[in-house]
């Protein structure tokens, strides 16, 4: 099913946002600043939607020519060939929210290479993007038999656990790919998943940081976790970002972070707006989206009153 956004439903849900959050009743809770922030914005395509839909053909003409075989692709001359070709048709499928497509096609990328750990990450996270969790541990199992300590394969272990809620599994994942990962800033992002893990368990959180914490971003997504500034500050830095793309990733981020703070503390309403609103930045790449609308697909089905957002997470699905 391909989704526009710009349709009727999708402007029913972005009225009903702007209406929760802009227009919030008398006996409503503080305001949102952060929400108030993303809900003034108008977010409109992908980012770099042009470019992704070009890489799409482009990655379809080079797979039609090359005449992949239908059966036993792993014992043909070419496997590597044919198993990286199916990959970028499935990163290219990704890139616009096409899930189905692109787990077909990493599919396809692990039958023509059953014994790299890459293609099983890959078809890993395609699974848990389409929320089939079961399936996507099985994946990630089968590549840690053969790689136990591959990278990707433990930071979407991580993110599989995140969203069934083993906290003490989340937490010893993120220490371990912070000491792997050799990144100046991306190691932090492990130590905050570790800090939701910390919040949503209850467990006196550890502020101590393996790491040096520099002034850059993410950096304030660590003192909000840490309440070290409040959402008005985490939204002046927001505004310092370069460009419209780069403010919606850290909005995807921010707001993320945010949700997953209320939820802890027993807001599941508050909380579902944010992540929904994360969901609605439209950076399908990023961790975070797929975590919140996870977070999303879960609050539906225990949420007892219904915020008005059943239908929030969007399933983009916009190929076309």
């Amino acid at each position: 099913m391909t989704t526009n956004w710009s349709d009727e439903s999708g402007t029913r849900w972005f009225v009903s946002i702007i209406a929760l959050v802009l227009i919030a009743p008398a006996n409503a809770q503080a305001p949102q600043p952060l929400l108030q922030y993303a809900a003034s914005l108008q977010i409109e395509n992908l980012p770099g939607e042009r470019f992704a839909r070009d890489h799409l053909r482009a990655s379809e003409r080079r797979l039609a020519a090359a005449e992949p075989p239908t059966t036993h692709c792993n014992l043909a001359l070419g496997a590597r060939r044919y198993a990286e070709l199916f990959q970028n048709l499935a990163m290219a499928n990704e890139r616009l929210g096409d899930y189905r497509s692109a787990n077909i096609n990493s599919e396809h990328a692990v039958e023509c290479a059953p014994r790299d750990a890459s293609y099983l990450a890959l078809h890993a996270s395609h699974l848990l993007a389409l929320h089939r969790y079961v399936e996507a541990r099985q994946v990630v199992a089968r590549g840690q038999n053969m790689a136990p300590d591959d990278f990707e394969l433990r930071a979407l272990l991580l993110r599989l656990n995140l969203i069934e809620e083993h906290w003490t599994a989340v937490m010893d994942l993120a220490d371990s790919l912070v000491a792997d990962d050799s990144g100046d800033t991306h190691w932090l992002y492990w130590q905050l998943l570790r800090r939701v893990a910390e919040l949503r368990s209850g467990r006196a959180p550890d502020a101590r940081l393996p790491r040096k914490l520099e002034p850059d971003w993410p950096s304030p997504l660590w003192l909000l976790l840490t309440d070290k500034i409040d959402q008005v500050e985490l939204v002046r830095q927001l505004k310092t970002a370069e460009g419209e793309q780069q403010l919606r990733e850290r909005l995807c981020e921010a707001l993320f972070y945010q949700g997953e703070r209320l939820l802890a503390r027993g807001d599941a309403a508050g909380a579902r707006l944010h992540f929904a609103m994360a969901t609605r930045m439209k950076i399908l790449n990023y961790v975070e989206h797929d975590l919140a609308q996870a977070e999303l697909t879960k609050l539906r089905v225990t949420a007892d009153s219904g915020a008005g957002l059943a239908a929030a997470t969007h399933h983009v699905f916009v190929a076309r």
